[in-house]
Parts: C-alpha cells; structure tokens; sequence
C-alpha cells in the first residue's frame, strides 16, 4: 500500500541531531566561498548534591532530595520551581557552525546556528524514553558586519548576561553565579542586537526584543505590542587582563507566559563588573547585581554580589568564590504550585565554592567543584512553621573538552 503522502514521519532527536552534524560537515567541506568553522563543548560530570533540610518537606513530599546524577541539572535539582530560588545544575553540551561571507565594499554577511544537547537524560528517564527534550537551541542568528560593528538578528545571550561571562571562574559547573546566587541571564528569541567595534578597549552593545513573536504556548503574543518588548545595554573595557563592565536589562510582562507567572516578568536590573585576569597566573573577579521584579502582583528587589579568586600555576588551577542574595519584599513564593510559602523582608542567603582545573591542553581539561548554599528559613502562612528548603551543598568531578 502507498502511504498517504501527508502523514509525516517523527524523526528521532538523535537521528535529527545525526542529520545536523552531516549537513554542518557538509558546509564545512564545501563552504562555497564562506568562511565557517565548526565548534562544540562536551561536558560530563558525575554530582552529588544533599539539600539536607533539618524538617520535614511541605506538600506531601516525604523526603528531601539527596544523591547523584551524572552531569545532568534537572536530575540533580531540588523541587522547588521559582525563578528567584537558586538550583545546582550542571555543564551545558553544545554543538554549531558559525561563519561569514564576503559581500564586498567591507561588508560581511554572519551566521550562527548552536544547539544545546546532554550527555545524560536530562528527563530523568535512564531508559531514554522521552529524549526529545535533550535537544534546545541556544544563540543562533543572521546579521551583517562592517567597520563598523555587528547587527545581528535571532536567538542570543543578551548584552546584560554576556558583560561578565569571562568573570565567572566557576562558569559551566554546579557552582556558577547563576545556579548558586541567582544572577539573572537571559537567553532571548527575536533579539535585534548590535555589538560596536573595539573603541581603545572599549565595547558597547544593545539589543531590542520585540515581544510579538515571544516564545509563549501557543507562539503568539496578543499582548506584545511594543518593539522593545525588552532591551539590554552594556559597556565593556578590556585591555590586558583589566577588564570592567556595566549593563542595563528591563523586560516586560508582555514576554511572560501567565499561566506560570500570573502577570510577572516586568524586570528592571543593572549590573557591575571588574576583574584582573590571568595576570601572572592570579585572577581576581567581582560582580554586584540590582534588580526590582514582580512576581505574582508582589514587588520584589534583590543585591547580589560575588567574590572570586583564581590562580593557575602550570596546568593546576585552584579557585575559591563567595557570595551573598539580599532580598526585600515579602512574596508568595510557591503558591502556583504547593505549600503556601512567604520568604520574610530581607530574605537572605550565602554561597560558597572551592574549585580545581588540571589542564591537559587549552582544550581539554578535568575539574572539581564544592559549593554550598545557606539560607534563611521560610514560613509557611497557614501553620507558621519555618523551612530550610535553600539549604544545600554538593560536590561534582567532571571531564570538559572543547574543540
């Protein structure tokens, strides 16, 4: 029998993940006269992670998270699902091509295109029964370059989060700034970003986000109306290993899916950083943070700050980092999904971390990670009763290789 020609097949993400590679060698070995560079980043690591509360879990749970995952965030991520509590996670995968072309008069066509994969199931499931969901996009784009700087349409980090990646020692592992305190990164759809050329070591960069095409269930936006839905702002000085930082985000609630977050998502948030790397072996960051946010109709604001220190000698690295989350105004911190919680004013917590790199090459290297966090208790509404549900600490050991 003939099949009907509209029934369409469902490819695997592996097969489709096969069919990428192909095409993206493909590119590669006959670039027909574009410059294009395949590159990737592959992480595994096995984490342990105790959250280790002195009581009892609300909502009917029975016990606590405790135990190992390999590499995986959500294997290894506490319960809890609120965008200002933060979580371990652990190494990002990725896979892309990116290059550009001649258009002549000094101007050049840029392209991008990066998926984010695991190594591991990222879905729980050890018999990899629902692998669709280990595939995501991460920054892809079409722009022109010139003299005169880059201007880029599509999916991409935003100036806010790119201003101080390279502050990070800790970046990619269970304890990075985000995962551990809370510094808010954002990876936009329908960004319009432009980047300027190096003024002396200094950068500039700005993009607009448009909120009619958002990514929201469905995949309209009736209520996005405006072209800077969002916009990001940053300035960077870098000269030898001085290097400095200050970026602006706001976002509306017009990106924001409201059967997760009611009418929230409205963010207004800046942030500082400086840092003296790799001068000598020795690498000193640090990042300050202010954002004001709503969440559920509450008002929220936070200060978050960060110190690391790094010193590399031949192929060893130790590094070691601290931090602190000072939160104000009360919210209802699970109510969408269970237990009643209010974090009280000044809601704070602490984190910490101690590292080591063993490099093998430039690429190639193995790394461990402790980190802890430590928390003030929350309250419960209905019962008064306090939870250390924020407390935790683990530990990871991992491979990372790039090429």
């Amino acid at each position: 029998m003939r099949p009907n020609s509209r029934t369409k097949r469902q490819l695997s993400p592996i097969t489709r993940l096969s069919l990428l590679i192909a095409s993206l060698c493909a590119l590669v070995s006959h670039p027909l006269g574009a410059e294009v560079l395949l590159y990737g980043k592959m992480n595994v690591a096995l984490v342990y992670v105790d959250q280790g509360a002195g009581a009892p879990p609300p909502g009917g749970q029975t016990t606590w998270f405790r135990g190992f995952g390999l590499n995986d965030n959500r294997a290894v991520r506490p319960w809890l699902l609120n965008p200002f509590i933060t979580t371990p996670r652990g190494p990002a995968n990725r896979l892309g091509m990116e290059g550009s072309r001649d258009l002549g008069e000094g101007l050049r066509v840029l392209f991008k295109v990066e998926l984010g994969f695991s190594l591991a199931d990222s879905n729980n499931d050890a018999f990899n029964i629902k692998a669709s969901e280990t595939l995501t996009m991460r920054n892809t784009y079409l722009g022109l370059g010139g003299t005169w700087g880059r201007l880029l349409l599509g999916r991409q980090d935003t100036p806010f989060k790119s201003s101080t990646a390279p502050l990070d020692l800790f970046i990619n592992t269970l304890g990075d700034s985000a995962s551990t305190l809370g510094f808010q990164n954002y990876r936009l759809d329908n960004a319009i970003y432009y980047a300027s050329p190096s003024l002396g070591g200094l950068k500039f960069a700005a993009a607009l986000i448009p909120g009619g095409g958002a990514t929201l269930p469905g995949g309209i936006n009736p209520d996005a109306s405006h072209l800077a839905e969002a916009f990001s702002l940053s300035a960077i000085y870098a000269q030898g290993p001085l290097y400095a930082s200050l970026a602006f985000e706001t976002t509306s609630t017009a990106l924001s899916d409201p059967a997760t977050y009611g009418n929230a998502a409205s963010w207004r948030k800046w942030r500082l950083g400086l840092g003296l790397l790799d001068w000598r072996g020795l690498s000193v960051t640090g990042m300050f943070e202010h954002w004001d946010h709503a969440f559920w109709g509450d008002d929220h604001n936070a200060d978050l700050w960060q110190l690391q220190l790094g010193y590399r000698l031949g192929r060893f690295q130790l590094k070691a980092r601290i931090g602190g989350n000072q939160q104000g105004g009360e919210y209802e911190l699970l109510a969408p999904v269970c237990c009643d919680l209010l974090a009280e004013d000044d809601f704070a917590f602490q984190s910490w971390a101690l590292g080591g790199d063993y490099y093998f090459s430039h690429q190639t290297k193995l790394f461990l990670v402790y980190s802890a966090n430590l928390a003030d208790p929350l309250v419960q509404a209905t019962s008064g009763k306090t939870y250390d549900i924020l407390d935790w600490h683990g530990a990871q050991f991992g491979i990372s290789h790039a090429f």
